[in-house]
C-alpha cells in the first residue's frame, strides 16, 4: 500500500497541533507576565528614586611645598666649537695726583674708645648745712621682666636759730615713697604707698606786744603733721575703659585733728566718627574734724561728697586742634546738708605754624577744686588746726596765649586770663588773744597762726616766658607774672603778691655745672582781726632770693655740690612775722650706683 508522504505529514502536523498550541500560550503567558514585572520595576524605581544627580566642588586651601615647585630640567647646549671670544687691550695712563698726606707707617695705632658708663638710676646723697641742717636722700629702683620697683627717702632738718626769735623755730621733713609697676601686654597696673611727717613751729610772734618770759616759756608752739597716701592705677589696651586711679589718703596732726579722703576716677574712650570721644567720672570723698575752734569751744567737722562727669570731643585738620567738651559737677555738703549742680565749660582751640614752630591757643575752662586741711598746710605749714573746710568753685577761666620758637635755640611763651572764682581762700592772720602777760590754753592763739578766710575773687592774669641757648652749654630763661585781683567781700586779696618772677641759668664747663635762681615777688597785705572786732592792717614788702649752686664731677659714680641759699642775706618775711633763714651754705656728695 502506497501512501504519499505529505498527507501522512500533514497528518502528522495536525496530530500534535492541539500540544502546540497548548505550549505557545504557555509561553506567551510567561513572556507577558515577565514584561509586566519587568515595567512595573521601572515604574517603582522611578517613583521612589527622589535623589537628584548634583555635582559638589570640594574647594581646599593650597599648601605649598618645595616639590610642588616648578624646575627647569632643560639642561642648556653651549657650542663650544663655533664660539669665538673677542680680544681686549688694556693700557695704563700715568697720571700724578697732588696730594699734601705723608703717610707714617708707625703712626698707625688702634684709635681709643671712650668706655660710656651705663645711667645709674640708683643714688644715695647725704650732706649738711647751715643752721645745723643735715640732708639724707636716696633713689632705688629695679626692673625685672615686667616686674618695676622703686623706693625714695627724703629726710631734712635744721635745729633753727634765726635772729631775733623768741620760740623755737626747727623743722623737719621726711618723706618715704614705695612703688610697684606691672606691665603686661594688654594691660599695667599701678601701686603706690607714699608716707610724709613734717614738723614746725608757730614761732612768729606779733613784734608789737612784749611778752614776759614766763609766758614765752608756757607757749606750746610746735605743730607736727603725718600724711598716709595709698594710690592705684589700673591701665588698659585696646578697651573702652583706659584707665582707673584710686587714692586714700589720711591726714593728721599734733592736736588730734583727722582728715581721710577717697579719690576714684575712670577715663572711657570711644570711637566716634573717626574720633575718640574722651568720657571722664569721678567721686571724691572728704571727711575731717578739728578738736576745737579758734576760741576752743566747740568741735568742727566737715564732710563733702563730689560726683563729676566730662566728655571731650578733639578735632584735628591741617594743623587745627579743636577740643570741644563739658564738665558736670554735683556737690554735698554733708554737714550743713545742702547741695550744688554745676556746669563747666572744655573748650579750646589749637592753631600750629611754620611746622609747629609757632603756636597760637585760645579757650574757656573751670571745675571744683576740693580744699582740704592737707592741702592749706602744704601752702602754709602756719595754719591753725581750726580752719573752716569748703570747695573752690571756678566759674570760668578765659585764656589766650602764642607760643614759639626764635632762631631754634630759643622758645617764648606769652599767655593772658581771665578767671571767676567763688569761694577761693585767703590766709589771714589770726587775732592775738593774749596782752603778753597771760598764758593761753594753745600755742596758736597768740597772733602767730593764720586762719582761712573765703571771698569771691576776679582774677586778670599776665604771664611771660623766656628760654634761650646763648652758647653751647649755656642756658638762661626768665618768667615774669602779673595778677590784679578783684575781691567782693575782703578789701584786698590777702598774702597773694601782684606779681613774681624768676630768673635762671645753668653753664656746664668739663666736669663743673654751675646753677643760679633769682625769685622776684612783690608786695603782700595781710589783716589781723582782733578779739575786739579792730583790724589791723599789715604791710609785707617784696623780696629777692638769690641762690646759687656748682657741681663737681669727681667721678663717673660720685659727685660733689655746693649750694648757697639767700646770698645777700635778706631778712624778708614769707607770711607775716615769720621771718625766713638768712644766708645759707650747703655742701653735699652723691653716690650712682646698679643693682
Amino acid at each position: 500500500m502506497k501512501i504519499h508522504r505529505s498527507l501522512f505529514h500533514h497528518k502528522l502536523e495536525n496530530k500534535n497541533a492541539p500540544m502546540i498550541c497548548a505550549n505557545f500560550k504557555y509561553l506567551r503567558q510567561r513572556l507577558f507576565f515577565l514584561l509586566f514585572l519587568f515595567t512595573c520595576s521601572l515604574f517603582a524605581q522611578q517613583n521612589k528614586d527622589s535623589i537628584d544627580t548634583e555635582i559638589i566642588n570640594v574647594v581646599s586651601s593650597y599648601k605649598p611645598s618645595l616639590a610642588a615647585a616648578f624646575k627647569m630640567k632643560d639642561v642648556p647646549e653651549i657650542d663650544r666649537k663655533n664660539s669665538t671670544k673677542k680680544k681686549h687691550f688694556y693700557s695704563i695712563n700715568n697720571k700724578r695726583i697732588l696730594s699734601l698726606f705723608q703717610p707714617d707707617p708707625g703712626a698707625y695705632q688702634i684709635p681709643l674708645k671712650e668706655k660710656k658708663l651705663e645711667a645709674c638710676p640708683n643714688y644715695v646723697k647725704i650732706g649738711y648745712g647751715s643752721y645745723n641742717t643735715p640732708l639724707l636722700e636716696a633713689f632705688v629702683t629695679k626692673k625685672r621682666k615686667q616686674h618695676d620697683f622703686s623706693f625714695s627717702l627724703y629726710n631734712s632738718a635744721s635745729r633753727g636759730g634765726i635772729p631775733e626769735v623768741l620760740l623755737d623755730n626747727n623743722y623737719t621733713n621726711t618723706k618715704l615713697d614705695f612703688g610697684y609697676k606691672n606691665e603686661q601686654q594688654n594691660h599695667t597696673w599701678i601701686a603706690k604707698v607714699n608716707y610724709q611727717g613734717d614738723r614746725y613751729n608757730w614761732y612768729g610772734l606779733p613784734t608789737d606786744i612784749n611778752f614776759e618770759n614766763a609766758v614765752i616759756e608756757t607757749i606750746e608752739e610746735q605743730q607736727a603733721f603725718r600724711d598716709f597716701k595709698l594710690q592705684g592705677a589700673f591701665l588698659l589696651e585696646n578697651r573702652n575703659l583706659k584707665r582707673t586711679d584710686i587714692k586714700f589718703h589720711f591726714f593728721s596732726d599734733k592736736f588730734d585733728s583727722q582728715e581721710t579722703q577717697v579719690h576714684l576716677k575712670t577715663r572711657f574712650e570711644f570711637l566716634l566718627a573717626k574720633n575718640r570721644l574722651l568720657t571722664d567720672f569721678g567721686v571724691d570723698i572728704l571727711n575731717g574734724s578739728f578738736e576745737n575752734n579758734f576760741s576752743g569751744n566747740d568741735a568742727l567737722n566737715y564732710g563733702q561728697l563730689t560726683f563729676s562727669a566730662a566728655a571731650s570731643y578733639p578735632i584735628s585738620i591741617n594743623g587745627l586742634h579743636l577740643k570741644l567738651g563739658t564738665q558736670l559737677v554735683h556737690n554735698s555738703d554733708m554737714e550743713k546738708n545742702t547741695e550744688q549742680f554745676y556746669v563747666y565749660p572744655d573748650i579750646q582751640l589749637d592753631c600750629l605754624f611754620n611746622k609747629n614752630a609757632l603756636r597760637l591757643y585760645a579757650g574757656v575752662n573751670g571745675g571744683l577744686t576740693q580744699n582740704s586741711y592737707q592741702n592749706f598746710t602744704t601752702t602754709n605749714p602756719y595754719v591753725s588746726p581750726t580752719l573752716n573746710t569748703r570747695p573752690t568753685h571756678e566759674a570760668f577761666n578765659a585764656f589766650l596765649g602764642v607760643q614759639g620758637i626764635i632762631f631754634s635755640k630759643s622758645s617764648y611763651h606769652i599767655k593772658s586770663s581771665l578767671r571767676q572764682e567763688n569761694n577761693k581762700f585767703l590766709f589771714q592772720l589770726n587775732p592775738n588773744l593774749s596782752n603778753g602777760t597771760n598764758a593761753l590754753a594753745q600755742g596758736y592763739q597768740y597772733g602767730n597762726s593764720f586762719n582761712v578766710v573765703y571771698d569771691d575773687i576776679q582774677t586778670f592774669q599776665l604771664f611771660g616766658e623766656l628760654r634761650s641757648e646763648l652758647a653751647e652749654h649755656l642756658f638762661v630763661g626768665a618768667n615774669l607774672s602779673y595778677q590784679q585781683y578783684t575781691t567782693t567781700l575782703q578789701k584786698s586779696a590777702w598774702n597773694l603778691p601782684s606779681f613774681h618772677s624768676k630768673l635762671f641759668g645753668s653753664y656746664a664747663h668739663e666736669k663743673w655745672l654751675y646753677k643760679a635762681e633769682i625769685l622776684l615777688v612783690g608786695n603782700r597785705k595781710d589783716l589781723a582781726v582782733q578779739s575786739d572786732a579792730t583790724e589791723i592792717h599789715k604791710d609785707l614788702k617784696g623780696f629777692a632770693d638769690v641762690n646759687v649752686s656748682a657741681r663737681y664731677q669727681l667721678h663717673p659714680r660720685w659727685n660733689a655740690s655746693f649750694e648757697i641759699q639767700n646770698l645777700f642775706n635778706q631778712n624778708y618775711v614769707q607770711f607775716e612775722n615769720f621771718n625766713v633763714q638768712g644766708f645759707q651754705l650747703f655742701a653735699g656728695v652723691r653716690y650712682q650706683f646698679h643693682l
